[in-house]
């Protein structure tokens, strides 16, 4: 019987770019789960007088490159995650950085992409520790290395 390939997700990493050169990443603290850029692209509906059997017809049309969500806990004060250097910062600044996605040593990959921090919904129950989803829309197509 052959052993399943597939890698356990814990350990990934959301890195954020500062712009500089050469550019430094800073590890997103407490990132508990995160979904990587789902890549998406237009229908161009094409269909015409001569299209048979009552189907429509479709071609490709421009990529999306995605967003990425994930969700944090929320420490207001920490630097990654504040009005001063952290996510808030970025949803303020409306800047577009470079990002990295390092996947665990295993998967041997990090996911690099550009895009701005879209979305910051912190939640705060009366149950449970404070917590934020985050959104980065994702600017131009990712890159696997």
């Amino acid at each position: 019987m052959a052993t399943s390939g597939s890698i356990l997700g814990q350990g990934t990493q959301l890195k954020m770019g500062d712009g500089q050169s050469p550019e430094n990443f800073t590890t997103i603290a407490e990132v508990t789960n995160l979904d990587p850029p789902s890549l998406n692209r237009d229908d161009l509906d094409v269909t015409n007088h001569d299209s048979t059997l009552g189907y429509r017809e479709f071609k490709p049309g421009l990529r999306n490159p995605g967003e990425v969500g994930f969700s944090i806990n929320w420490m207001p004060k920490n630097s990654t995650h504040d009005q001063t250097s952290g996510l808030l910062r970025e949803f303020e600044l409306d800047t577009i950085r470079n990002w990295k996605i390092v996947f665990p040593p295993a998967a041997n990959a990090t996911l690099n992409l550009k895009g701005y921090v879209r979305e910051f919904t912190p939640h705060a129950p009366t149950d449970n520790v404070l917590t934020a989803d985050v959104v980065i829309k994702v600017t131009e197509r990712p890159v696997l290395s």
